[in-house]
């Protein structure tokens, strides 16, 4: 088998109920993978205990939709592929608008947040982040420690999970501010923005979630 990790789903009918289970098949250390058409490549693996390394890979012509699973991604620390990089976009969720910029005009990208990234023609990139289970001298073994929501707002919100874990829409849901709820959520791929029912928010895709 090749170093990566293997998504197994199960589910279980009894009557009207539906239950699923998702469990990962973990080979070299890796712990998630999202390999999968119009997105990053995006690899977590355990480097020691309680600490994490994300690896996302970028290659084609297109804007590639993605998020940080966990931690911080400084780009001066990846300034090796920042020359393989045409332009970053985010959009700033207060005043509604896009931010396009040059790799230098970021210092860094944030979980939480959603983004695209268009590379210079016939470019590949590959970015690293390093992330730990909380500052304490125990940490947490158990993943979902690392599992965090964005901070939804009034509008159109481009975002990510962070953790290496699914989150269903209900508990995004908690993440919408009083008297508001969620108007429409669509996950976006670089051929688009897929109009589909999200029933869950996987690691490492970006998603417009509106709030009204």
């Amino acid at each position: 088998l090749e170093d990566t990790a293997y998504t197994l789903i199960v589910e279980a009918v009894t009557g009207d109920k539906v239950t699923k289970e998702t469990y990962t098949l973990s080979v070299g250390d890796f712990i998630y993978a999202l390999d999968k058409p119009n997105y990053p490549v995006i690899k977590a693996k355990i480097i020691e205990e309680g600490k994490y390394q994300t690896i996302l890979t970028f290659s084609g012509d297109s804007n590639l939709p993605f998020s940080i699973p966990c931690g911080t991604l400084d780009l001066d620390a990846n300034a090796h592929a920042l020359t393989q990089i045409e332009k970053i976009y985010s959009y700033k969720q207060d005043t509604q608008v896009w931010e396009d910029k040059i790799p230098s005009e970021f210092s860094s990208l944030e979980e939480n947040k959603g983004y695209l990234l268009k590379l210079k023609k016939g470019g590949t990139a590959t970015l690293t982040i390093d992330c730990s289970l909380g500052a304490g001298t125990n940490p947490p073994l158990d993943l979902a420690e690392l599992t965090s929501l964005p901070d939804l707002k009034a509008g159109w919100n481009l975002v990510g999970i962070g953790g290496y874990l699914p989150v269903s829409m209900k508990k995004m849901i908690t993440k919408v501010p009083a008297n508001k709820q969620i108007v429409k959520a669509y996950t976006i791929s670089n051929s688009g923005v897929v109009f589909e029912d999200i029933t869950e928010f996987e690691p490492g895709k970006a998603y417009w979630i509106k709030i009204g």
